[in-house]
């Protein structure tokens, strides 16, 4: 694995262990009188920045060339439909039975630790072989 890829893997886990760690206080500033929602929604939004914006480096580095597109459409989409699309019905479920205003920073922080065991899962260093490569004529 490359120094570069490393770096970036060390600050998502910096940024995973954040949310980890800041959910559920953030909930509760969220609904404090004196809560200055301009100031945590800056912050929020360079947390998610800098997250997104490291995104598309790891997902190169983990997909091989022939199946790239595939391999990135796939995972993102169904990553994003399964945490994103549903955190709105599970935040309310999560509401509605607990009784819990904040209990939403559950589910974020149940995500982060997800992520976070993503993160450092290792993954095979093996190239697919090409189907131009595997046809090619003996001499």
């Amino acid at each position: 694995m490359s120094e570069v890829l490393a770096n970036k893997k060390w600050l998502l886990f910096i940024i995973a262990i954040a949310v980890i760690f800041l959910s559920l206080p953030s909930f509760y500033y969220f609904m404090s009188d004196g809560a200055q929602l301009k100031k945590v929604m800056m912050i929020c939004a360079l947390f998610v920045a800098v997250s997104t914006g490291m995104l598309p480096p790891l997902l190169v580095n983990y997909f091989p060339t022939e199946i790239r597109y595939t391999g990135i459409a796939t995972s993102y989409n169904i990553s994003i439909a399964l945490f994103g699309g549903l955190a709105p019905f599970i935040s309310t479920l999560l509401v509605k039975e607990s009784g819990q205003v904040t209990s939403p920073a559950i589910y974020v922080t149940f995500i982060a630790a997800i992520s976070l065991i993503a993160l450092f899962i290792r993954w095979p260093e093996e190239s697919l072989v090409s189907i131009e490569s595997s046809q090619q004529k003996p001499d």
